[in-house]
């Protein structure tokens, strides 16, 4: 049943556009920083596209991990796009 749940939100377009979310997500967390006194976050668009490639992956093989099925996590993911500190994997 959850797989199908998966496959049928995959055919629908989202609610919100997931740019729009994403702005959302980071002015939030933006707002929490400047309150502690902490540099905002940009936009990486690499990452971006990592993420959301990862979504799908998660989406389509019906998983739900930062590590996906064949045991990469993120920084393994982002290996070859990006160089990420040690503390990311």
């Amino acid at each position: 049943m959850t797989k199908f749940l998966l496959l049928l939100l995959l055919w629908q377009k989202p609610p919100v556009e997931p740019q729009i979310l994403e702005n959302r997500v980071l002015d939030l967390i933006n707002a929490e920083r400047a309150q502690h006194r902490l540099k905002p976050l940009k936009i990486n668009a690499k990452l971006t596209d990592l993420a959301r490639a990862h979504s799908r992956d998660m989406a389509r093989r019906g998983f739900f991990d930062h590590v996906n099925p064949e045991g990469q996590s993120p920084a393994q993911r982002a290996g070859r796009w990006l160089t990420m500190p040690a503390a990311a994997g």
